[in-house]
């Protein structure tokens, strides 16, 4: 009976592999919920195997006794900051501030985000690093993302009162264009002393190559002023 329980028990683990294979979850989500459900899967078939074993009850009680024992001397050895990180990754699940492919950024943490575990978050730095972070961490701090279907990026230039404003929105317009930013924008933010703070921006939507998007923008910025605006312009990050 013993043989047929665990049979039936490693089957289940197999079933729920594939079942899960086939849904339309993100792969972290499959991942996770595989493992927890696996998890509850081989405790209660570990439990029904002592069950159907041809011993004494007396036995099969102290056997669970035991195991009982292990488990909780498991958990007393455990760390605290063990258990935090666990139900912090259980919370990220649960209400899923990012996922994988997108952008976060939270003190000195940014990157893109390639897996979710239950202890710890591996990120890739903008240096391609994989750079794994724990779970409490990022759910104690306040945190920054920036979804795969797009984020606004901007950057500021100051000129001075000189400079016609409509041949600087003009070039403004141009190079967000340029940059393959969708909808651009330009804003005042200051009138200064001696100079007017613009502000340039647009939605990108490919964010393949976030960091050298936000680089060739800005770039794209600065080529007209050179050419054909004025020497004194400089973009102000």
């Amino acid at each position: 009976m013993s043989i047929i329980t665990a049979a039936v028990t490693l089957f289940l683990i197999f079933a729920v592999d594939r079942l899960l294979a086939k849904t339309k979850l993100t792969f972290a989500d499959v991942k996770f919920a595989k493992q927890l459900i696996q998890f509850i899967i081989l405790s209660i078939g570990l439990i029904l195997v002592v069950f159907s074993l041809p011993i004494a009850g007396e036995y099969k009680e102290s056997i669970l006794g035991l195991l009982g024992i292990i488990a909780g001397a498991a958990v007393a050895l455990s760390s605290t900051t063990f258990i935090a990180n666990a139900m912090s990754g259980i919370m990220l699940r649960i209400i899923k501030p990012f996922r994988r492919g997108d952008y976060i950024e939270s003190e000195n943490i940014f990157g893109r985000v390639t897996d979710i575990h239950i202890l710890h978050t591996e990120v890739q730095s903008i240096d391609r690093d994989l750079v794994t972070f724990p779970n409490l961490k990022l759910v104690s701090n306040s945190l920054k993302t920036i979804r795969t279907s797009g984020t606004v990026i901007s950057t500021c230039v100051s000129l001075g009162y000189d400079v016609p404003r409509q041949k600087i929105e003009k070039n403004l317009l141009l190079a967000a264009e340029k940059a393959g930013l969708e909808t651009p924008f330009v804003h005042i933010l200051e009138l200064g002393d001696f100079s007017v703070t613009y502000k340039v921006g647009g939605l990108l939507k490919n964010m393949e190559n976030l960091i050298t998007a936000r680089s060739d923008f800005k770039k794209a910025v600065l080529d007209p002023f050179i050419k054909n605006v004025s020497k004194s312009s400089h973009p102000l990050s």
